[in-house]
């Protein structure tokens, strides 16, 4: 996946502005950071090591390469105007959760403790958005984000040590 994310970027990236989405970037990356180290002793869902890639380590840097391509995408190539951009997170939303469904059924993500793929679908439909309000105003968005987090933990009853 990482690879087809590359290449993606690659084609429908905004190089000349990556600077722009540096930040956000870094948010999404963030993100998936603090997702990890909250829940390594009870995850929700867990990426699982498949060959080439055959070290846990190996897959989150492949999750955080395909993180890092998509926000270069997704903001660079962002419509003007409310239902084009709605459609366009639609897109996006469709693309994550679809790359869910068939990661499961190749054993390369798992979900557990109640988590389901309705709520990866609705994390989607929360992310994309997010990921926008962040590239125009990041500290309402960090702000959002903590609170997001706080109510997964508790929903979830993740025990936190």
């Amino acid at each position: 996946m990482a690879v087809i994310s590359v290449l993606s970027a690659w084609r429908w990236g905004d190089w000349r502005n990556w600077q722009k989405y540096h930040a956000t970037m870094l948010y999404f990356l963030l993100g998936d950071v603090f997702y990890v180290l909250l829940t390594k002793d009870y995850p929700l869902w867990q990426h699982q090591p498949k060959p080439p890639i055959d070290s846990t380590i190996g897959t989150e840097i492949c999750c955080l390469v395909a993180f890092a391509a998509t926000t270069l995408i997704f903001l660079g190539l962002y419509p003007k105007g409310i239902a084009k951009a709605a459609l366009w997170i639609g897109l996006w939303v469709v693309i994550y959760s679809l790359i869910e469904v068939i990661y499961m059924f190749t054993g390369a993500i798992k979900h557990f403790h109640g988590w389901t793929m309705l709520y990866s679908v609705v994390f989607n439909i929360i992310t994309f958005p997010m990921l926008r309000l962040h590239f125009s105003r990041p500290i309402l968005t960090y702000a959002i984000s903590i609170l997001f987090a706080i109510g997964l933990l508790v929903i979830f009853k993740v025990p936190i040590q």
